[in-house]
């Protein structure tokens, strides 16, 4: 706000040309002789203003309309006459903002070296620049910048550029399927703005798919905190017993769960899916030892939906431990042992060692870690996906199984239903639960207020 306020002040109290400036960028720099600097500048303005006239304006207008002609028949009733794209609309829209947000952004950005110049060039030891300083700057002191301006290219197109659409999306009513008049069956591309309405849906208007946003929810964070808490706690203890010294064959056991993470996931997640069917090999083991009498259903369509979910956590823990036992291990091997040597001559017993001293190290180091595991285990599309893909069904679900996650459920609505507006929603709600929580839990966390204390 102070900066925005300065930016108006020194407006009223500059130069005439630091005045002009602000409506002609590049020409402070040209007037005092930094003219490739002002150059480049000037061509930035007209550049954007000839997009802008050529383009600019038409992709904004499209965005506020997305489109006025919906598919449609000619009077013959034969032929088909296609409808405005409004998906395209939308995205060359968001596009046409982020170009004008980045040259806003510029905007600000040259303004400010202008008035910085002009603030300065009354001092005597001020030294003026040229572009080839700026060229050297890039290379030592302003490095980071040089960088950083491939990443952050790549971060605007591939991740908030995506990110504004689909948000977008969810203030649309784009979920029309199929038009059946078409021979090809093209799905249908025309939508508009419907405000607030797929919230509603979700929250409030549809009573079946508020039941199923709640009830996958709570299955989510459910699965979420048993998957983080159980794979954390016993990559702990296998750390722990493969650091122990009387424990024989330590390397071995180290060198197979290194091995389980060499495999890639889903590779993995098959495997366990095909032992795991009603006539795979886990189900032939145990009736073969006399345990069932008849085939268990652990993640087929007809499984017992708590069956289906206790298999997939247990599942999930040959996946999990190995990268939680490597991390502790490389804490534990670091811990003084003079703090062990200590406890035990005060009389402490392994447990109260355990939780006063090796636990309470190994959370303080590894906070981050449980909090970056618990929003990937919320997002965890594969383990779902790839070993029951949502089974068993739900009836009372809408287009949802008793073990899909919200993001496998927003997969199912935009691959099966195309209700690509719900699917957004859903979309926004994981954004916005996984940011929270980040922010939140690690703000609060022994790791951000005391950092150094282990050091």
């Amino acid at each position: 706000m102070k900066s925005f306020k300065s930016f108006f002040t020194d407006f009223l109290r500059g130069s005439i040309i630091l005045k002009l400036s602000y409506f002609v960028m590049g020409l402070y720099q040209i007037v005092h002789k930094q003219f490739v600097r002002g150059i480049i500048f000037l061509v930035l303005q007209i550049g954007f203003w000839v997009f802008m006239g050529f383009v600019g304006f038409g992709l904004i207008g499209d965005l506020i309309t997305l489109g006025e002609y919906p598919f449609r028949l000619a009077p013959d009733l034969v032929t088909s006459i296609p409808g405005d794209n409004s998906f395209l609309m939308l995205l060359y829209g968001v596009l046409g903002l982020a170009v004008i947000f980045v040259f806003l952004f510029a905007y600000f950005h040259i303004v400010s070296l202008s008035r910085q110049f002009d603030k300065k060039k009354e001092n005597e030891n001020f030294v003026k620049a040229n572009f080839k300083d700026d060229l050297k700057s890039l290379v030592n002191e302003n490095f980071h910048f040089t960088m950083m301006i491939v990443p952050l290219i790549f971060l605007t197109v591939f991740l908030i550029v995506p990110l504004v659409f689909m948000i977008l999306v969810a203030f649309t009513d784009f979920s029309q399927v199929m038009h059946p008049e078409d021979s090809e069956y093209i799905a249908n591309q025309f939508f508009s703005w419907a405000g607030f309405r797929s919230f509603g849906e979700l929250f409030a208007l549809n009573p079946r798919i508020r039941q199923t946003f709640f009830g996958v929810l709570l299955w989510t964070l459910a699965w979420a905190v048993l998957a983080t808490i159980t794979n954390y706690i016993l990559g702990i203890l296998v750390a722990m017993l493969i650091n122990s010294k009387g424990v024989k064959g330590r390397k071995l056991i180290r060198i197979l769960l290194v091995i389980s993470i060499a495999i890639p996931q889903f590779i993995t997640l098959m495997v366990l899916r095909t032992f795991l069917d009603d006539h795979g090999v886990f189900n032939n083991i145990l009736r073969e030892v006399g345990i069932i009498s008849e085939n268990i259903r652990f993640i087929s369509v007809e499984a017992n939906p708590w069956v289906a979910r206790a298999t997939v956590i247990i599942a999930n823990l040959w996946i999990g431990i190995p990268f939680t036992m490597l991390i502790a291990t490389g804490i534990l091997m670091n811990i003084p042992k003079e703090l062990y040597e200590a406890a035990r001559i005060d009389g402490a017993g392994p447990f109260r060692i355990f939780f006063k001293i090796t636990m309470p190290f190994v959370l303080f180091i590894t906070t981050p870690y449980l909090i970056t595991q618990f929003i990937g285990n919320l997002n965890n599309f594969n383990v779902i996906f790839l070993l029951t893909g949502g089974n068993p069904g739900n009836l009372n679900y809408y287009h949802a199984g008793s073990t899909d996650l919200l993001i496998t459920w927003l997969f199912r609505l935009t691959r099966d239903r195309s209700d690509f507006s719900i699917a957004s929603v859903i979309g926004i709600m994981v954004f916005t639960l996984s940011a929270v929580f980040s922010l939140v839990f690690y703000r609060r966390s022994a790791t951000y207020k005391r950092e150094g204390e282990f050091a």
